[in-house]
């Protein structure tokens, strides 16, 4: 694109790089995003469905002690499953009940005690 109008001819000739200016900013951000990736970000990442309901509906059987994170409480929570029940489950953690709708439970584990 020539620029007629401009009085130097180095700013008439300029060819604007367009985007690889700014390569180097967001190569950084990028990088410091892959650095954060890998920590630990106290949310534990999703289970699968299948997984989540299998293990929910073992638990219940079996009356275990069980570590759910819901997404809802936001929170993690120790106790045992009381009830499933249609979309929820209702949670007992040191003599509270919690309702807790199946969309909102992100992982459950088994509590050992040592």
């Amino acid at each position: 694109m020539i620029r007629d109008y401009l009085p130097y001819q180095s700013a008439r000739e300029y060819i604007d790089r367009g985007m690889v200016k700014w390569t180097g900013f967001f190569l950084s951000e990028h990088n410091s995003a892959l650095e954060m990736k890998g920590k630990n970000t106290g949310i534990p990442d999703e289970m699968a469905i299948e997984e989540l309901a299998i293990s929910l509906k073992q638990a219940y059987l079996s009356g275990l002690v069980v570590e759910i994170f819901s997404d809802r409480i936001g929170d993690f929570l120790i106790g045992e499953i009381v009830e499933i029940f249609e979309k929820n489950i209702y949670f007992r953690e040191e003599g509270k009940i919690y309702e807790i709708g199946l969309e909102d439970i992100r992982t459950i584990q088994l509590v050992q005690y040592s």
